[in-house]
């Protein structure tokens, strides 16, 4: 008779046991220690990357005021990004100002519209281009604005959850202040005041609306 299938002893029994119950422990801890790094190794053995294409959604929040000057006043128009904008995903890519002014006076002799921008910088991202103070004594138009950097329209990554696409963008919360001033420079007997300049404000913000593999 086979001595692997004869009977044996409670002692040697129990050791038999004893070794079973160990390995088992043993064997159960490996995997829970091995288990959070599977994932890892597969990507480890797995270096080739995917193509994936980004497109992006615009949201565009406006303020449209009309101020009445007079000689030496100044008013400021403020717009308020909350964070929530943050939080749903959407960034800021430009801020654009527009100041129209026509003159009233019978000598049709322009003031001195002057306009500045300014915002509260969240992230340490500089823009790729600005323009923030101008001033204008032949009744032009002012455009101010900000303009950061166009976000990628494509990654490379194992899978959409490893994409971390180079954002160089603000993000809320923001706070946009313009301030605007008037100097009349009527050469009228009567000076020309309680001039009204137009004021559009326009902040375009966007996200990620969709990633697909090319």
């Amino acid at each position: 008779m086979n001595e692997l299938l004869s009977l044996r002893s409670p002692s040697e029994e129990k050791a038999s046991f004893v070794f079973a119950t160990v390995f088992i422990l043993l064997l159960t801890i490996d995997m829970i220690i091995m288990y959070p790094h599977v994932d890892s190794w597969y990507r480890f053995g797995n270096t080739e990357q995917k193509d994936w294409s980004l497109e992006y959604e615009d949201l565009m929040l406006t303020e449209q005021s009309s101020i009445t000057l007079s000689d030496g006043d100044s008013e400021t128009i403020s717009l308020e990004i909350a964070e929530n904008f943050t939080i749903d995903g959407w960034m800021v890519q430009r801020i654009t100002t527009l100041i129209d002014y026509e003159e009233t006076s019978a000598d049709f002799d322009c003031d001195t519209v002057s306009a500045s921008l300014s915002f509260t910088q969240t992230t340490e991202e500089a823009p790729e281009s600005e323009s923030l103070e101008e001033t204008v004594s032949d009744c032009s138009q002012i455009e101010l604005g900000v303009d950061w950097y166009q976000p990628p329209s494509n990654a490379s990554a194992f899978s959409v959850e490893e994409i971390e696409p180079e954002f160089r963008l603000e993000a809320a919360p923001m706070i946009i202040d313009l301030e605007i001033s008037l100097n009349v420079d009527s050469t009228a007997f009567v000076n020309d005041n309680n001039e009204q300049i137009n004021v559009e404000l326009v902040v375009e913000l966007i996200r990620i609306s969709s990633i697909v593999q090319q």
